[in-house]
């Protein structure tokens, strides 16, 4: 029965550290979340998510952040800056166990909790995680894209892959930054051998991302 015990200790392990990384991260986030009245690109997202006194057709920025604060805007009870701010909270909070997990699937455990570790600590991520913009939502659909990419690229399943296209469509219109993914991508496909004949897949499915980003794509072009 003690041996039981002693086995079954190091099993466990790893799921509480976990736990308390997580906690660690959504108190330092939630901690103080709407102390601070709005400054400038804050009330910007304000106004585009909730008073829609500067129509989204009109903005500069993709929509599909200020959709979704939008959204939630609608749902609470009272908007004020602890709600206004908590949708990125909720991302950033997200985007540790999101970590967790890519770091893990390239490496191992033990490295998937130092780095999950040190991106709750970190201080941009905390930062972020407190403002009224789209940067928290930017940053989890990166991790998200690329975890499902390598999944995609070992597994080869039609899941995988839809799932890439609508959570990299869903990048773009967040931020324009990703475009620069999709070469991060092509360098990773064309240098590790074993991915190499997955590449007509992930141009494919590029090809229905830059597709439905198309409309944006004019946009920031004008």
């Amino acid at each position: 029965m003690h041996t039981r015990n002693r086995s079954s200790l190091p099993q466990s392990l790893p799921r509480v550290l976990l736990i308390i990384v997580f906690f660690i991260g959504i108190l330092l986030r939630i901690w103080r979340l709407g102390a601070h009245d709005l400054w400038h690109d804050e009330a910007i997202s304000y106004f585009l998510a909730f008073k829609d006194a500067i129509p989204l057709s009109q903005s500069l920025e993709p929509p599909l952040y200020f959709l979704v604060l939008r959204l939630w805007l609608n749902i609470v009870p009272w908007p004020n800056e602890f709600f206004l701010r908590f949708p990125s909270f909720f991302f950033s909070a997200c985007s540790i166990f999101l970590f967790y997990k890519l770091a893990k699937y390239l490496f191992d455990q033990k490295t998937a909790l130092m780095s999950s570790f040190i991106l709750s600590l970190s201080p941009f991520h905390i930062w972020y995680a407190q403002e009224a913009r789209s940067y928290s939502l930017y940053v989890f659909e990166v991790l998200a894209v690329t975890y499902i990419l390598l999944k995609a690229l070992e597994e080869d399943r039609l899941k995988l892959w839809v799932s890439f296209i609508v959570l990299a469509v869903a990048g773009l219109y967040t931020n324009y930054f990703v475009l620069f993914l999709f070469v991060a991508q092509f360098c990773i496909l064309i240098s590790v051998r074993k991915y190499r004949k997955r590449i007509i897949r992930w141009l494919r499915s590029c090809a229905v991302v830059f597709f439905a980003f198309f409309p944006a794509l004019i946009k920031l072009y004008q």
